[in-house]
Order: structure tokens, then sequence, then C-alpha cells
């Protein structure tokens, strides 16, 4: 441990948020976050990533509605590749 001693890591984030009704029926959200991690050790090297979604969601009556989303994940290191991961989804809802 006496190696360690004195070693700072350091973490940034930062997030931007979106939304807003485009018809009476229905909205949008986007989300956007990018982090930056710098590692204090050398082995460890510094990564960077991102992340972004949007969701569309559409009110067919005041208790049922339907969404689509769709994600997008990417991670960037120095010493190995990039990793890009894309999810998405559509449902329906019914909410009491």
């Amino acid at each position: 441990l006496a190696n360690l001693n004195g070693t700072v890591d350091k973490y940034y984030w930062m997030a931007a948020y979106l939304d807003g009704r485009l018809t009476e029926n229905s909205t949008f959200e986007t989300t956007v976050d990018v982090y930056s991690f710098h590692s204090g050790l050398n082995s460890a090297g510094d990564r960077q990533a991102m992340r972004a979604v949007g969701i569309y969601q559409y009110y067919l009556t005041r208790n049922l509605s339907t969404h689509a989303s769709m994600a997008v994940d990417g991670i960037f290191r120095r010493q190995l590749e990039d990793v890009w991961t894309a999810s998405g989804s559509v449902g329906m809802r019914y909410t009491f």
C-alpha cells in the first residue's frame, strides 16, 4: 500500500436533459451523460464514457400509453478497444 500513498483518482461527470410535449397526446425525453475517469495508477488507464437516451411516449387514453426508446452507450479506453452498445424498447403501459 505504500505505493498508493498520495495517489488520487479523478472523476468528472456531466449530464444534459431535455423533455417536452410534441402534441396534446405525445411527449419526448432525451438524456446525454458524459463521464471521465482519470486513475492515479499508471496501470489502470484513463476511461471516458458517454450515454444518449431518447424516449417517445404517446397517450392513447388517460390510463393507456405506448412508448419507444433507444439508448447508445460507449466506453473509450487507451489500452483496450472501445466498447459500444445499443438497446431499444417498445411497450404499452396501463396506469391505474
